[in-house]
């Protein structure tokens, strides 16, 4: 995309006031009016060390620049500076046209401090003298600066940065790390969406960067949404998101250069040099022996999280599950280990329905048949303002064979409106449940990181509700900067609340030594290693 500045003040005599010569002048007002010059030559940054050093693009932001789209969402590897890029790239918009308003939205207070003085008023105070002069500041407090364009201060162009930007119109905004923002703070996510988002003008600048976090949130689905699109042949629309990828092998530093010798001493297992074919294969990414050789130490540092930090493709980037997530191991195994993928109905064996029954929230149900080995999840159901009978109707059209239908024991409370129980209207519709047994919230969570392993799923009827245990987190304490000791309540807790039943009621073999017996070598691996770190038909 690009974009027309205009540059309406005398930037030669501003800038060098002995240049006389025309030709000079012409020169320089030509870089000045080309944004690309501008971003490459005026400002400054601090590197690594705390030196001041030119900015300039990396290769990855250079590709970024040329490809953007008016809306932009960037689902990246670690350490690209897309921070950096895009706060002089709003600074840069502010100081060359009038009557701009720009925002930048941090995932917590912290970072919104660093955006604020050393990056954006940063490279605003190790400008050129000359520009400062012309293009004088007229506030600078609280993590916000106004850009005079005139003497009497009238025409402004402004950046702000925060955590919430709700109020005001914005031509600009640079939303860092929406990932996080979603797994952390859901509601404030919901305020991105409905707020933040809705501020901006229809042809304004919108550049939301992140590392991917779970498969379930704002930064996901706009994700899918963007690669969707990106998929069909119609052009984008202003209203379009453009997605972008930048692997981690995209960034030169991500190699290790070492001698020969060395190379000998540095053993990649053999799974990553599978993985390493399987890319060059299947993506056509070919690495370098020194690629891999960094990626392999990486591992070793990062463990499971390194698919997230540093993904290879996009598709992989979104297998890690959240931080704070409470199942996110044993989900990680059943995905390698290819268990979530398809699994049938088995007509010979009884299916068992176990239940979150929400009132005025959603009502979840999971669809389980077991055999002496496994236990197979074949289905997933959630509604919203739904009534008992239509519920059930609606179970009756999947034409299982139904063994046993489980619930909590709040089944059995009495409705303030009829006197009577939910257990009683579900029996007087021809379904009677079973009640799960009680237990504290915790025991179910360690039953459910129990029984996980010997679960198959199958992944298209099942996809929001392994969303739901995917996403199923700990609450984050803002304050205190940990994570609390009770799961977040929203969908995700819901679906994981029945999964819970399951869990809990499930009659399956429990008896360890016994069912060690039944499990692969690598099952048995991760139990040893998992113990150590912590009845009515109706058809």
């Amino acid at each position: 995309m690009k974009h027309s500045i205009l540059v309406d003040f005398e930037v030669g005599n501003l800038l060098n006031k002995k240049s006389k010569e025309k030709q000079d002048l012409s020169i320089l007002n030509e870089c000045l009016s080309n944004q690309f010059w501008r971003l490459n030559n005026l400002y400054s940054i601090s590197d690594k060390k705390g030196q001041k050093i030119k900015f300039n693009f990396n290769n990855v932001q250079n590709q970024f620049f040329h490809e953007m789209h008016n809306k932009n969402i960037i689902l990246k590897a670690r350490q690209f500076g897309f921070t950096t890029f895009c706060s002089i790239f709003l600074l840069d918009y502010c100081l060359f046209n009038r009557g701009i308003r720009a925002g930048q939205l941090a995932h917590n207070v912290d970072d919104a401090k660093v955006f604020f003085r050393d990056k954006v008023l940063y490279a605003y105070q190790n400008l050129n003298s000359h520009l400062k002069q012309a293009l004088p500041l007229k506030k600078n407090e609280s993590g916000e600066i106004l850009i005079a364009h005139d003497n009497n201060f009238k025409q402004l162009s402004g950046i702000r940065v925060g955590t919430s930007l709700r109020s005001g119109t914005l031509q600009l905004l640079h939303i860092s790390e929406l990932g996080k923002i979603a797994a952390k703070y859901p509601e404030k996510a919901l305020e991105i969406k409905t707020g933040t988002l809705n501020s901006i003008s229809s042809d304004g600048i919108v550049i939301i960067e992140s590392t991917a976090e779970g498969r379930e949130g704002l930064f996901f689905d706009m994700c899918q949404k963007a690669m969707y699109n990106a998929k069909k042949s119609q052009p984008l629309t202003a209203l379009d998101y453009k997605f972008h990828f930048f692997p981690w092998w995209k960034n030169p530093d991500y190699s290790l250069n070492v001698s020969a010798k060395e190379q000998q001493q540095i053993i990649v297992p053999e799974r990553l040099s599978e993985y390493f074919a399987k890319l060059a294969l299947d993506e056509n990414i070919i690495l370098t022996e020194n690629q891999k050789l960094w990626y392999a130490l990486k591992e070793t540092e990062q463990g499971d999280e390194i698919k997230r930090e540093y993904p290879s493709t996009a598709e992989e980037a979104f297998e890690q599950s959240i931080d704070g997530a409470y199942y996110s191991t044993q989900l990680d195994y059943l995905y390698k280990n290819n268990a979530i993928n398809k699994v049938g109905y088995d007509p010979n064996l009884g299916v068992e329905t176990y239940w979150d029954l929400g009132i005025r929230d959603e009502m979840t149900i999971w669809f389980a048949q077991k055999t002496n080995s496994e236990i197979r999840i074949i289905d997933y159901y959630e509604c919203t303002d739904k009534g008992l009978n239509s519920v059930i109707e609606d179970l009756k059209a999947k034409k299982y064979h139904y063994s046993r239908h489980v619930a909590p024991h709040d089944i059995m409370v009495r409705e303030l409106s009829s006197g009577r129980s939910r257990w009683e209207i579900s029996a007087d519709l021809g379904l009677n449940f079973d009640i799960a047994p009680r237990m504290s919230l915790m025991d179910g969570i360690n039953a459910v990181r129990q029984i996980l392993p010997f679960c198959k799923f199958d992944a298209a009827k099942c996809e929001l509700g392994i969303k739901g245990l995917q996403m199923y987190r700990k609450s984050w304490d803002a304050k205190n900067g940990i994570w609390g000791d009770k799961p977040v309540h929203d969908l995700a807790s819901h679906r994981a609340d029945s999964f819970r039943m399951l869990a809990i009621a499930i009659d399956f073999d429990i008896n360890y030594e016994k069912r060690q017996s039944l499990l692969t070598k690598n099952q048995q691996q991760y139990h040893q290693n998992d113990l150590e770190n912590n009845h009515n038909s109706w058809t």
